[in-house]
């Protein structure tokens, strides 16, 4: 008969230290992947918003003018969600970095 291969039983109170630790390093990496995508998507919205901001001020045509009009407010309104995103993620971080 074979021999079961396992991990060694531990008890209840050091199973649960691992898992904490565990649990700790993925929620700051976590945390840090968040904080990249965050940052750069801001920096493309905000790009579209500076373009849309100056095509609008260029262009003479009234349609164009109100479609780039309708860009640069959209662009505006995502560009903010993102800065109080990344406001907060920074904020998880430090906090989390006190403990």
């Amino acid at each position: 008969m074979a021999k079961k291969r396992g991990r060694k039983m531990l008890p209840k109170r050091a199973r649960r230290r691992t898992t904490a630790q565990k649990n700790s390093v993925a929620y700051r990496s976590s945390i840090s992947t968040n904080v990249r995508v965050v940052m750069n998507n801001l920096i493309i919205f905000f790009i579209l918003f500076l373009i849309s901001l100056i095509l609008f001020s260029v262009l003479q045509s009234e349609v164009l003018r109100n479609l780039f009009f309708i860009f640069l407010l959209g662009f505006g309104f995502i560009s903010v969600a993102f800065l109080i995103t990344l406001v907060v993620f920074l904020f998880l971080k430090l906090l989390h970095k006190r403990d």
